[in-house]
């Protein structure tokens, strides 16, 4: 065959655009090269959740559903779920794969260093942005964090952030309240923006509200300074539930102990509402009878955590934090979800978070825990009967004999004691030292709450 007067050999590219093998028309283009831009070769390039510009060679494919990327979370040697593993790919459309169980893997997801000056991601004012991109500020993701002695951990974290797979250029905002420790210092080597506050002003809502003015995104990520990202698809997965439904104002993640963390330590994280590996949409409609709920019940249908979660800054605008010296996320989902809003729980989106703190400190957060939860829903308290005679032993029973302790030593068993004590009396006295209680009781819930 002869083409404008030159040779063209059977198998040559010329021949197979002459004879219209083009991909998408002729035969299924199984021979030609991989196109550029794409990370493997039995897959089309697709721009990740409609970004514009050309994809990298670190852009995943995205022509899976939702569904079809899943995650694995796994054990590894040690006490407690301590590693998370992502699979980018599962399957692809029958006519885009040839065999793509090549494109599986169960790897953990590295984590990339933040890229240095003149690396193809560069950073302005804060932002980082992809090499080329079209898109409106608006769709910017801002990540606020409040800090505060961040401790040696936190380049770490800054480091998971610059690191997320997302489909939108980010913004990191520190707003820092007195740190003496370097934190300031670490982030001067970031790409942040860092916002400072004297320490007396520090407030749960307000302090995030403050940031969040300053910030530039549609979409407000929210996180402390402790919780660390377990791969790269914590914000992409965070942020995905509120861009396919429009009722959703806020989603929160699911929560990880740090790995070696002790028996006692597992079971305050793995007990709370963010540690299930369900999903789950919180809404009021007409089919839930709110007095007919318990309090454990009301808690878990209003659940929402700032350890690390998300929110629309439109309901934002609407409907502040402000001011509040404790539970400012349970409050807002309370207030968004009676205006007919959805509260959404992503377990797709990991963080690794847990403390290892005394007994005493547990007792004081049960009660400004149940403090909280007695001013917004009400209910009557726990007696003073039930709870000497039944939750204390239960507690203690608990903490003794049904966690895996691999040695009940004497620092076990006082430890055991001392943690079965702090739940049923902080859910006691919560209750009894609100704001419309008596004057000493008040001062008493003061003290024992302040610094929580």
């Amino acid at each position: 065959m002869f083409a404008r007067g030159r040779p063209t050999f059977r198998g040559s590219r010329r021949h197979r655009l002459a004879v219209g093998d083009r991909r998408g028309g002729g035969s299924d283009g199984a021979h030609l090269p991989r196109p550029r831009g794409s990370r493997h070769g039995d897959c089309l390039p697709h721009a990740p959740l409609g970004a514009i510009g050309p994809l990298d060679d670190h852009a995943p494919c995205w022509a899976h559903s939702r569904r079809d990327r899943a995650r694995d979370v796994v054990a590894s040697p040690g006490p407690g779920i301590t590693r998370a593993f992502a699979r980018t790919h599962a399957r692809c459309p029958p006519s885009r794969r040839r065999d793509h169980s090549r494109a599986r893997s169960d790897r953990p997801l590295p984590f990339r260093p933040a890229r240095a000056e003149g690396a193809r991601a560069r950073s302005t004012h804060g932002i980082r942005r992809a090499q080329v991109t079209s898109r409106p500020m608006s769709d910017v993701v801002s990540i606020v964090i409040p800090t505060r002695n961040a401790g040696p951990e936190f380049p770490e974290l800054l480091e998971r952030l610059l690191a997320q797979r997302s489909p939108f250029p980010t913004e990191i905002i520190v707003i820092d309240s007195g740190s003496t420790d370097g934190t300031l210092q670490w982030c001067s080597r970031f790409p942040v923006t860092v916002l400072t506050i004297p320490p007396e002003e520090f407030d749960h809502g307000e302090t995030r509200d403050r940031a969040i003015r300053r910030a530039q995104g549609r979409f407000i990520a929210l996180l402390v300074q402790d919780a660390l990202p377990a791969n790269e698809w914590w914000l992409e997965r965070l942020i995905e539930p509120m861009l396919r439904d429009e009722a959703i104002a806020g989603v929160y993640s699911w929560q990880i102990p740090r790995p070696g963390s002790d028996a006692f330590v597992q079971r305050h994280v793995n007990d709370h509402v963010a540690s299930r590996p369900e999903p789950r949409r919180q809404q009021l409609d007409g089919s839930i009878d709110l007095t007919a709920l318990s309090l454990e019940a009301k808690i878990a249908l209003f659940s929402f955590d700032n350890v690390s979660s998300a929110i629309r800054r439109s309901v934002w605008e609407r409907f502040p934090f402000g001011r509040a010296a404790f539970g400012e996320d349970i409050r807002w989902a309370k207030r968004v979800m009676e205006a007919g809003y959805a509260i959404y729980y992503q377990p797709d989106s990991i963080v690794i978070h847990s403390h290892d703190r005394s007994a005493w400190y547990d007792f004081k957060r049960f009660v400004a825990s149940y403090r909280l939860y007695h001013e917004l829903f009400g209910g009557d308290p726990p007696s003073l009967r039930f709870t000497l005679f039944a939750a204390l032993p239960y507690g203690i029973y608990v903490n003794l004999f049904k966690l895996p302790h691999e040695r009940l030593t004497p620092r076990v068993i006082r430890k055991a004691l001392a943690k079965g004590l702090a739940f049923p009396l902080g859910r006691y006295l919560g209750p009894r030292v609100t704001r419309d209680a008596p004057r000493w009781r008040r001062r008493l819930g003061e003290w024992l709450t302040r610094g929580i």
